[in-house]
């Protein structure tokens, strides 16, 4: 009996359309249509530290006083997290004693923590719109990494590939690429494979960190870590 693999189909489909030389787009269609079947579970490599709903009433206020992301890099530290890559701007000041607080556990962290470098428009129509970029502050920069956390849209409105860094003054390698220690400005952007089920990425609350539970830290072990919004 010929058992009905529609995956297989879809793959087939994607490299005829490439044989041939069909236009993109529908090689971007079938390929769309392939991630809609049933999904397969993250390697379990990478863990998702949440600033959630929960952290946010907890905390009360935002952005959040820099000593509490110094003290979630000691708890992650101590978890055993192998990389720590924060999705939160660090490019402006807050007051002195959180920077330094922060900066002091960037230092002691020695090398573990990646930070976040990004561009975004500025200005209007009126006054013409330019490229800003967002870099961490130069003490934090010196005891951290920075990536590029940019994501870019095709020209129908989709994301459908990943680069693997952009030059902004310098090169710098995407999240992506730090994660998987590629260092390669010529390799090309690589294709995001959405059948991977985002649920079975483990994840855990940033306030459950920040206060030591112990189930939460011992998901953490061995993994590298994002700490992003989620809320």
């Amino acid at each position: 009996m010929t058992l009905y693999r529609p995956h297989l189909i879809a793959s087939g489909l994607l490299a005829l359309a490439w044989l041939v030389g069909l236009p993109a787009a529908f090689a971007d269609l079938i390929s769309d249509k392939r991630f809609l079947w049933p999904k397969r579970p993250a390697s379990e490599t990478i863990a998702l530290v949440a600033i959630d709903a929960p952290s946010l009433a907890r905390i009360g206020v935002w952005p959040w006083p820099r000593r509490h992301h110094a003290k979630l890099i000691e708890q992650l530290e101590t978890a055993g997290a192998t990389e720590i890559l924060f999705d939160v701007d660090f490019s402006a000041r807050s007051n002195p004693v959180d920077d330094a607080a922060f900066a002091e556990a960037l230092a002691k962290a020695g090398g573990s923590v990646v930070l976040p470098t990004f561009q975004q428009r500025a200005g209007d129509l009126n006054r013409g719109l330019t490229l800003h970029v967002n870099r961490p502050l130069p003490e934090f920069a010196a005891h951290s990494w920075s990536a590029v956390v940019n994501v870019l849209p095709e020209t129908d409105g989709l994301v459908r590939r990943y680069g693997l860094g952009a030059r902004i003054g310098e090169f710098l390698p995407s999240f992506g690429a730090l994660l998987v220690g590629r260092h390669d400005e010529q390799g090309a952007p690589f294709r995001i494979d959405f059948s991977i089920g985002t649920d079975t990425v483990p994840a855990v609350s940033y306030i459950a960190v920040l206060d030591g539970e112990p189930q939460a830290l011992a998901r953490l072990k061995g993994r590298k870590v994002i700490v992003a919004g989620t809320a």
